[in-house]
C-alpha cells in the first residue's frame, strides 16, 4: 500500500509517514537514523545539552552515509546559554569521580551547533523544549529546511504556529521518552496525544505529527484519518536498533515495568530500566547538571542505559525494510475491509 502523499511528505521526501522520536542516550545511532530515512521514514538526530559541534559533525557525517539530507531535533532548554552553571563545582567533581566519569563536557552554544547542522543541508530542524526567536526560525527556513516543535499542550502548539513553526509534533502522555514541554510558568496539564490532535485540528491547518504508540499499521491509518500527516514512534524503532538479547529483554516487559521519573533526565521520562540497573543517587543540583552527570555515566556504562519507550509491544519485524513493508500491508488490509 502507498500511503496518501501530502505537501509535507512531498517536501521532506518520505514514503512512510513514520518519524523517529528524539530519544536520549544515542540508543538509536546516527547511522541507523540515516538508515531509517533511506528506508522511507524520517530518521532524526537528537542534539542534547552537552553536545559539541565536533561530535555533532561526526554524527551528521555518519547519517549522510545513508541519507544526504538529515533531520535534527534540538532538546536544549530555550533560551539557551553556552555554559551551564555548576552550583557546587567541588561536589560536582566528586560526583564525577564517584561515577567514574573522566570528563564532563560543557557543550557548545546552541547557535554554533545550529551552524554546524545547517552546513549539512538538513531537510528538517526541530525543537523539543521550547522554540528559538523568530529571527532564528526565519534563518532556518531561508536555508531550505522545514521546522517542527514537540508540543505537549494546545497552548504550546498554537504558540509554535504563531512563531512560524512549519509543523508540530503532539506528544501525549502515552508517548515514550522524555516528557518535553516549553520552559514557562504555565500549568503542566498533560493529555493523550489523540485528545490534543482532536483539539488542534479544529483550530489550525498546520501539519500535525502524532507521537503515539504504534503496534500495527491500523494505528497509522487511525492517526491519519483523525488529521495527522505522520506519526512519531519510539518503541518499534528502538527494537530494530537493539541486539537480539536486548530486544528479548525489552519485549518481556509490560506496562507494569514502565517508570516515569527524573532518574536520568531533567524532565520526566517514560522508560523501562535496563536489566540489573543501578539507581543513581544524584544530589540537589540543577536539573541540567543532573542530566549531564547521568548522560556521561551511561556513556561510560552502556549496559545501564534504560529503554526510553512507550508501553505498547508488538510482533512486528525488526529489519527496517520488513517493518515498513509489514506496516504498509497491515494498513492496506484495514482500508480494504
Amino acid at each position: 500500500m502507498a500511503f496518501v502523499s501530502s505537501d509535507l511528505s512531498d517536501y521532506l521526501q518520505f514514503s512512510m509517514p513514520i518519524w523517529q522520536a528524539p530519544l536520549p542516550f544515542e540508543i538509536i545511532s546516527a547511522e541507523f537514523s540515516g538508515q531509517i530515512s533511506d528506508t522511507g521514514g524520517v530518521g532524526i538526530i537528537r542534539v542534547g545539552e552537552a553536545e559539541t559541534a565536533a561530535n555533532l559533525e561526526e554524527k551528521l557525517q555518519k547519517y549522510s552515509k545513508k541519507h544526504k539530507n538529515p533531520a535534527i531535533c534540538f532538546t536544549h532548554r530555550l533560551p539557551h546559554y553556552s555554559e551551564f552553571k555548576k552550583s557546587n563545582s567541588q561536589h560536582f567533581e566528586q560526583l564525577a569521580r564517584q561515577y567514574s566519569i573522566e570528563s564532563i563536557a560543557n557543550g557548545d552554544n546552541f547557535l554554533d551547533l545550529l551552524d554546524t547542522a545547517l552546513g549539512f543541508s538538513p531537510r528538517l530542524v526541530g525543537f523539543a523544549n521550547g522554540i528559538p526567536d523568530r529571527d532564528v526560525l526565519s534563518f532556518i527556513r531561508n536555508s531550505g529546511a522545514l521546522t517542527f516543535a514537540v508540543c505537549h499542550s494546545l497552548m504550546e502548539a498554537l504558540t509554535a504556529e504563531e512563531y512560524g513553526i512549519s509543523c508540530v509534533v503532539l506528544q501525549g502522555t502515552e508517548a515514550g521518552g522524555e516528557q518535553f514541554h516549553f520552559a514557562n510558568n504555565l500549568p503542566v496539564e498533560r493529555q493523550s496525544g489523540l485528545i490534543l490532535l482532536q483539539q488542534l485540528r479544529q483550530l489550525s491547518n498546520m501539519p500535525i505529527i502524532l507521537w503515539s504508540p504504534i503496534a500495527h499499521g491500523a494505528d497509522i491509518v487511525s492517526a491519519i484519518i483523525l488529521g495527522a500527516q505522520a506519526v512519531m514512534v519510539d518503541r518499534i524503532l528502538v527494537r530494530s536498533a537493539l541486539s537480539e538479547n536486548a530486544r528479548k529483554y525489552l519485549d518481556s516487559k509490560t506496562e507494569y515495568d514502565l517508570r516515569c521519573d527524573t532518574q536520568y533526565t531533567a524532565r520526566k521520562m517514560r522508560y523501562i530500566p535496563a536489566e540489573n540497573a543501578t539507581v543513581l543517587h544524584l544530589p540537589d543540583i540543577s536539573s541540567i547538571e543532573r542530566e549531564i552527570i547521568a548522560s556521561e555515566y551511561l556513556r561510560a556504562n552502556p549496559e545501564q542505559i534504560p529503554y526510553p519507550v512507550c508501553v505498547n509491544n508488538s510482533n512486528l519485524p525488526t529489519k527496517l525494510s520488513e517493518l515498513f513493508a509489514t506496516l504498509s500491508q497491515q494498513a492496506g488490509e484495514i482500508l480494504q475491509r
